[in-house]
């Protein structure tokens, strides 16, 4: 998914021979729709200020984990690192990576040298508890 990229589709099946009948109503359908996308949620971001979310996977070969580290003023850092033994031989990694981030409406983008990050906020009463990304739930720290 890409932010703002919002697409509406129409269709309207006429018989033959009753164009006349039909095609006024449904060009009346069509032009009375009011698309509305979602608006930027300050209150989302700042509660996403000055918090993380993360995950971290082990298998019986290693361990991997990402992070997302949220600052005031829309900025972000990801993490990821990673571990594990292959051939009787340690090896381990990691990557940093800054860049920006907003929420609009519930999703949240994050943009990256590298790419885009989409995911969903999720709510518990009303509080914002952690963000799906893909399949994959991030709580918040």
């Amino acid at each position: 998914m890409v932010k703002r990229e919002y697409y509406m589709t129409v269709t309207a099946i006429l018989l033959s021979k009753k164009e006349g009948a039909y095609l006024p109503g449904a060009k009346r359908i069509f032009f009375s729709l009011a698309p509305k996308p979602p608006k930027c949620n300050p209150g989302a971001e700042a509660a996403l200020a000055g918090h993380s979310i993360a995950k971290t996977d082990n298998s019986a070969g290693g361990f991997s984990g990402n992070t997302y580290e949220f600052s005031t003023g829309g900025s972000v850092t990801t993490e990821f690192l990673f571990s594990g033994i292959t051939g009787g031989v340690d090896v381990g990694g990691s990557n940093t990576e800054h860049g920006t981030y907003e929420v609009v409406g519930q999703m949240l983008y994050m943009y990256f040298r590298s790419g885009q990050v989409n995911g969903e906020l999720v709510l518990e009463r009303g509080r914002l508890t952690g963000v799906r990304l893909g399949e994959a739930f991030y709580p918040l720290r």
